[in-house]
């Protein structure tokens, strides 16, 4: 889990959503460095979405996992569908805005310590960039590739 001091992001997401103007920038681990989209369609409602993530949201079934959830966008679209989803993320600011937009199962927790104790999932979500997370394939571990897009 990341400290007060390392939660950059969780601190721009709870500033956005108490209506604070923020910006985005980004410095990846291979150097990349540059800004990104902003807070705005991390909040965006579903008729703003990018239409790949509106087609993701039809291949979705069951039990839901949103691994690096962020603000909750996607699992709150699903759990308004009726959906049983949990996510979870190593941001606490994240994790506590999600709470705050009303994510009923939300949990601070890594990917690597993810365990069957958290539940077994039908779908797995891991939107925007979030399948960088892995890491490199030996770190994939048990995650299956794939989508029925």
């Amino acid at each position: 889990m990341l400290s007060d001091a390392q939660d950059a992001f969780g601190h721009e997401l709870l500033d956005h959503l108490a209506g604070k103007e923020t910006w985005e920038i980004i410095e990846r681990d291979d150097g990349m460095f540059g800004t990104g989209l902003g807070t705005k369609l991390y909040f965006a409602e579903y008729k703003e979405w990018p239409a790949g993530d509106k087609l993701a949201m039809t291949c979705v079934r069951g039990k839901v996992l949103g691994i690096g959830c962020g603000v909750g966008r996607h699992s709150l679209h699903l759990q308004e569908q009726g959906f049983d989803v949990h996510g979870i993320d190593v941001s606490p600011g994240a994790v506590e805005v999600c709470k705050r937009r009303g994510l009923a199962k939300v949990t601070l927790l890594p990917l690597t310590q993810l365990s069957r104790e958290l539940g077994v999932f039908d779908t797995v979500l891991m939107m925007g960039n979030n399948v960088g997370l892995l890491g490199n394939p030996r770190r994939r571990g048990g995650f299956s590739g794939g989508s029925r897009a």
